[in-house]
């Protein structure tokens, strides 16, 4: 190649990466914007995912891990309590709010976003890849789960991990894909 065809390649893996980080950014932004005009209360079992989250964060700020290891083993009943131990850290940082908790929802756009993209360009091409994200966030029904507190978009964004690792694994036998399918 050279180094000018080099410097071509680099270039061109920078720009998918611009790209990439352009469109994510977008969208991350957009959310942040509408979480910030909406005044609606969360309604049904997103409000119950905050009220049990709020409660955990309390029993681990104010009465410790014990106390927080019993109020999470009892959170959420016959419903797995993963989507309410998530906030805890922005709360943490951001203060304990409604806003804070829908600031998951970012770290999921970002997640998913970034292993649809790996997916898509170890199966197709780059241009594909950046296509797929596009196609993912303004798809109307992920474009609204991205702005509620509810689990449908980390279930998502788990099973697109899980496809990439799968894929890859079977294509690689690769050990980090193995270990990161658990």
């Amino acid at each position: 190649y050279g180094v000018v065809g080099m410097m071509g390649l680099k270039l061109k893996k920078n720009k998918s990466t611009l790209i990439l980080s352009s469109i994510i950014m977008f969208f991350a932004l957009a959310n942040i914007i509408w979480f910030s005009q909406d005044s609606a209360p969360p309604m049904w079992d997103q409000s119950h995912y905050l009220i049990t989250s709020e409660k955990l964060y309390h029993a681990l700020m104010d009465e410790g891990v014990s106390t927080f290891h019993k109020a999470y083993l009892d959170a959420m009943g016959s419903k797995a309590p993963l989507m309410t131990v998530l906030p805890i850290p922005f709360y943490h940082f951001f203060g304990d709010n409604y806003l804070s908790a829908l600031l998951v929802n970012i770290a999921f756009v970002i997640i998913c976003s970034i292993y649809l993209y790996r997916l898509t360009a170890f199966l197709s091409d780059k241009n594909s890849a950046i296509l797929s994200v596009v196609i993912l966030n303004t798809f109307p029904l992920t474009f609204a789960m991205s702005r509620e507190f509810l689990v449908e978009y980390g279930l998502m964004t788990l099973v697109v991990a899980w496809m990439f690792h799968a894929i890859r694994l079977d294509a690689r036998n690769s050990r980090w894909d193995a270990l990161s399918l658990g």
